[in-house]
């Protein structure tokens, strides 16, 4: 019986110690996720600085937000709008 119960006792410590690896490691990905995006949203403000209104920044986020989704509908394999695109138009005078 005590052999029993030290089994389950390890299975269950093994299952606790195997669910915190899985846990450290989504948040570690997410974490990183999240400094990229802020990252690039910095450079993006940065260099909205440039424009002279910042309200030319988004009209001209929609109206390439528009050209991708018509191109999409034409074209399903192509990818949506990247950060590098945002980047991009940010950094554009």
């Amino acid at each position: 019986m005590l052999n029993k119960s030290s089994h389950l006792i390890t299975s269950v410590l093994a299952s606790i110690f195997v669910f915190n690896i899985i846990t450290l490691a989504v948040n570690f990905h997410l974490s990183n996720t999240l400094r990229t995006f802020n990252s690039d949203i910095s450079k993006v403000t940065l260099s909205s600085v440039y424009l002279e209104d910042e309200s030319e920044l988004v009209l001209k986020l929609f109206e390439l937000t528009k050209d991708e989704l018509e191109a999409t509908n034409q074209m399903p394999q192509r990818k949506m709008i990247s950060r590098s695109d945002l980047i991009e138009l940010g950094q554009k005078k």
